[in-house]
């Protein structure tokens, strides 16, 4: 017989590490398969090294010591011979590997066992990399000596330190085993799982686990590319929630695929099972080798890929992880509507209401019939990698050389669906303004418009169409001391008056010549000004407008925006200075004209408004173009 390095085989068979999870999961498997119908799996706690205090957080505690007990068959000699040899076929009919317990070794130094089996002898030994027959202890009883058929395996000096969440361990657990217990209590067997242990994690101890013959809500069978799948329904009460499908292989779960996080009326989890994962489970029994999604691409339903082998051997079909994920997708949720579905029908317009509301961009209808199977957090994601995928094929096509006007379509689709997701995002914008208080608004709306000191860069990162779309064509922003310094480059006298500076400026057209021909200037006056202080704010804007434009002959018009608020006495001394009303969906908004400039031959547009008129009036504006890329009535 060959030798073969233990050690190194473990290495290479279980890179991705081994959990406290895969090793109870093995001993719990091997007891069910010898027969339990009781198992003890007893957690041991204690106090972290100083250490590895630094590397365990949040807690003082450790797994030190696993201890698995149960009253299965034990470690009879066919049992004790397959234990010797790896990749053994003693379980080949259960889907066994024959390298299970070699997760043991990945975990911890310390490996004891002791059985009492069922042919009336006691076994004992240390499993270890050197492990051989020869080393085991084997004596015989008598049934009157008060011996009870039992197997115990001790797990202890665990090699890095475990710091694990015992309701997760534990659960999990129970979630992995659940179906292969349901099976076997209908096949007329109930096992019973006794969780024991000392941490200090609010999780009860002893926690006792059985699943009953009717827990099975409901079973149904599907096929893909011929493979048949069997799916069982379990129901979890609150405060449990979500859907999930379990990937079992030979009746114990694999992997997880998370249907819904967010589904919260209880818990619905769908366990399949088929020869299909059978055969694709690896060595380890730590996940599916399935085709997964970047090796083919676009592969449809009916495409599938057969790996050559002996003839006389079933041939393996590897499925689309994608495309077989998306047809459980379906057939879980069928399930659970069946008996849910008021819950099912109130989770989708939760979900529609949710895209609605916050992403209005989103047409449901884009992404197919399988919207109605996702979370609004999924649709999303599909919505993007849509789009993503939309951009790049438009990408690959111009680099190939097709002529634009070809693809026309298909660029104008897009643009507008990136200008919609703009103009959602900008009502989150107002709407944040909106509901902040009025003592802080200036300077956050200021720094909406520029950051003072600016110098004018990332320009499209502000929000001047707050003012009017029209500002999107600017083409450099500027405020107070930036300002002053371009107009002392162009008059040396000009006076660097505190009093003459405005809070922001913005230079948002050019001539032919690349010069600034449309000024824009924006004062703020704070909530509690007096009708003075407002009365100055016009006058600033007046004059430093003024100043610009005998500095800067190329400019041919100025707005000016006066921010402030307008109650009645301010109100009359603007009435009386011949300032007029100008439409207004709620408060009060003035405008004059002026004539500035050295010949007085510079329109000067002057408007005078409360930040919230100026709000609402952005937010109708946004509102009717949010109308327009949805195609409502309005």
């Amino acid at each position: 017989m060959s030798k073969i390095n233990l050690r190194n085989f473990v290495s290479q068979h279980y890179k991705r590490g081994v959990t406290a999870r895969d090793v109870v999961l093995e001993a719990i498997t091997n007891s069910i398969h010898a027969d339990a119908t009781t198992v003890n799996i007893q957690l041991v706690f204690s106090e972290s090294p100083q250490k590895v205090i630094s590397e365990i957080k949040d807690t003082n505690s450790v797994l030190t010591k696993i201890i698995i007990t149960d009253n299965g068959d034990g470690f009879i000699k066919k049992n004790l011979d397959s234990f010797n040899e790896v990749c053994s076929t003693h379980k080949n009919d259960v889907g066994g590997k024959g390298v299970g317990r070699l997760s043991f070794l990945k975990l911890a130094q310390k490996i004891n066992i002791v059985s009492y089996n069922k042919d009336n002898e006691s076994v004992k030994f240390d499993y270890n990399y050197d492990f051989n027959l020869e080393k085991v202890s084997t004596q015989t009883f008598k049934q009157e000596e008060g011996y009870k058929k039992s197997t115990e395996i001790t797990i202890s000096e665990i090699i890095k330190p475990v710091n694990t969440k015992v309701d997760v361990l534990i659960n999990s657990l129970c979630d992995d085993l659940r179906l292969i217990l349901f099976l076997k209590q209908q096949a007329g067997t109930s096992i019973d799982l006794n969780f024991i242990h000392n941490s200090n994690q609010k999780f009860e101890s002893p926690f006792k686990y059985q699943c009953g013959k009717d827990d099975s809500l409901d079973k149904k069978e599907f096929t893909v590319c011929g493979e048949t799948f069997e799916c069982y329904l379990f129901k979890d009460a609150p405060p449990e929630k979500g859907i999930t499908a379990i990937y079992c292989a030979d009746s114990l779960g694999i992997e997880k695929y998370t249907v819904s996080k967010k589904f919260d009326t209880c818990k619905y989890s769908i366990f399949i099972t088929s020869d299909y994962f059978n055969q694709c489970a690896n060595i380890e029994r730590q996940g599916l080798e399935l085709l997964e999604n970047h090796d083919n691409d676009n592969q449809n339903i009916d495409d599938f890929i057969l790996e050559e082998s002996n003839p006389n051997i079933k041939k393996n079909v590897k499925i689309n992880r994608k495309i077989l994920e998306l047809e459980i997708h379906m057939q879980c949720m069928e399930m659970v509507e069946k008996y849910a579905q008021n819950d099912i029908n109130s989770f989708k317009e939760n979900n529609f209401k949710k895209i609605k509301t916050y992403y209005p961009y989103i047409k449901i209808e884009s992404l197919g019939s399988n919207a109605k199977l996702l979370d609004a957090d999924a649709m999303v994601r599909e919505h993007r990698k849509n789009q993503a995928n939309k951009e790049d094929q438009l990408i690959n096509s111009l680099e190939k050389g097709i002529p634009l006007q070809n693809i026309f379509e298909d660029v104008s689709h897009l643009a507008c669906d990136d200008l919609a997701r703009y103009i959602c995002h900008r009502t989150f914008v107002v709407d944040s303004l909106s509901n902040m208080p009025s003592d802080s608004l200036e300077k956050v709306l200021h720094n909406n418009f520029i950051t003072k000191n600016s110098n004018g860069n990332g320009l499209y990162e502000n929000n001047l169409w707050l003012l009017d779309d029209k500002f999107l064509s600017y083409s450099s922003v500027h405020s107070d001391e930036i300002l002053t310094n371009i107009i002392k480059k162009v008059d040396i006298d000009f006076k660097d008056s505190e009093s003459e500076r405005p809070d922001v400026a913005i230079f948002f057209s050019k001539d032919n010549n690349n010069k600034p021909n449309k000024l824009v200037i924006i004062e703020f006056k704070k909530f509690l000004a007096d009708k003075y202080d407002k009365g100055k704010a016009l006058q600033q804007c007046r004059t430093y407008a003024s100043e610009l434009v005998e500095n800067l002959p190329s400019i041919l018009e100025v707005f000016c925006f006066a921010l402030v608020e307008i109650d009645d006495k301010f109100y009359r001394d603007l009435k009386q200075t011949n300032y007029k009303d100008i439409f207004s969906r709620s408060e009060r908004i003035l405008y004059q004209d002026f004539s500035i400039g050295i010949d007085f031959n510079i329109p000067m547009h002057q408007y005078v408004m409360p930040v919230s008129a100026l709000l609402l009036d952005a937010k109708s504006r946004n509102k009717l173009f949010e109308n327009i890329l949805k195609q409502e009535n309005f």
